[in-house]
């Protein structure tokens, strides 16, 4: 079936995912059984406000990378387009092995993110994401040192042509080029998701997407189509250092805000309004005012009899 091969065995492969993750959802090992009920447009609105950054951060790929295939027929002509489009599959097939293991990595950490914040542990949060950026950073000192010694073995899988080997070896050294940096951007915008900023992680994640964008469209253009695969650099290093300054500066105000006003934040978060939780408060207050006065008149009668 050649290529229709591949592509049907991706739609099996998609299904019985799918099936198995409903199966284990619905099994009786689960402490939390999944079951269908009426939906909580409030929680699913906040659902959608979360996982709209991770959404547009794929889907913004998706177009980086049809807009590079593009460039790359367009500049090369009928001689190198071909063979460029190709190098470039092989290289982003490449990238999969630094940024797949990544995801799964700063992924795993939302969670404990997540809960530390809600149970006012700054401290935490700073050291959770500390020693995940050590991991990843390792990781990714790690690849880099693969692309530059191993990357033909990699490569041979694909082809066996010189002309594509030479050009996918050195398209994956220029592409790994600011791969070590690119470990701030994904431990920091997934911080921040988790933390709930998805404005912030939002904004970091399509400036550099713009760079990216920009750097792939003008560089053909003053030099050769070739020269596209030098556009991942400097998105690679303005990327991390907008996420590095802004992430720094926000999780400050993240933990003095939680120290001032502790529960409060929480609250906020949940969407519950500060009038409402005064109010409850004040029917508290109300309560135990009454009980204060029933106790001191039950102590009175008991004096009088």
């Amino acid at each position: 079936m050649d290529i229709a091969g591949a592509a049907v065995a991706t739609v099996i492969a998609q299904l019985s995912s799918c099936i198995f993750v409903l199966l284990t959802l619905h099994s009786k090992k689960m402490q939390i059984p999944i079951h269908l009920v009426k939906p909580e447009w409030e929680i699913g609105k906040r659902i959608c406000k979360i996982g709209f950054s991770p959404f547009l951060i794929l889907a913004t790929d998706s177009v980086i990378i049809i807009a590079l295939n593009a460039v790359l027929q367009y500049y090369g002509g009928e001689s190198q387009g071909d063979t460029l489009i190709t190098a470039a599959t092989i290289v982003q097939s490449y990238m999969l092995l630094i940024t797949s293991p990544m995801l799964g990595i700063t992924g795993g950490s939302q969670p404990l993110i997540s809960f530390n914040y809600g149970a006012n542990k700054p401290d935490r949060i700073r050291k959770t994401v500390k020693w995940v950026l050590v991991l990843c950073i390792t990781f990714t000192t790690v690849m880099f040192l693969v692309s530059r010694i191993l990357p033909q073995y990699f490569v041979q899988i694909f082809t066996d042509n010189a002309r594509y080997r030479e050009l996918s070896i050195w398209g994956i050294q220029v592409f790994t080029l600011m791969v070590i940096p690119l470990s701030l951007q994904y431990v920091f915008v997934d911080a921040l998701t988790a933390l709930g900023m998805t404005r912030l992680s939002l904004s970091l994640s399509l400036f550099r997407k713009i760079v990216y964008f920009v750097m792939t469209c003008v560089l053909p253009i003053a030099f050769a189509a070739k020269s596209a695969f030098l556009c991942r650099a400097p998105r690679g290093w303005s990327g991390s250092m907008s996420d590095q300054s802004g992430v720094l500066c926000d999780l400050q105000k993240v933990s003095e805000r939680r120290r001032q006003t502790g529960r409060d934040t929480v609250v906020k978060k949940v969407g519950i309004s500060k009038k409402s939780e005064n109010r409850r408060k004040m029917q508290c207050y109300k309560q135990e005012q009454k009980l204060r006065n029933l106790h001191f008149r039950i102590r009175m009668e008991s004096y009088t009899v």
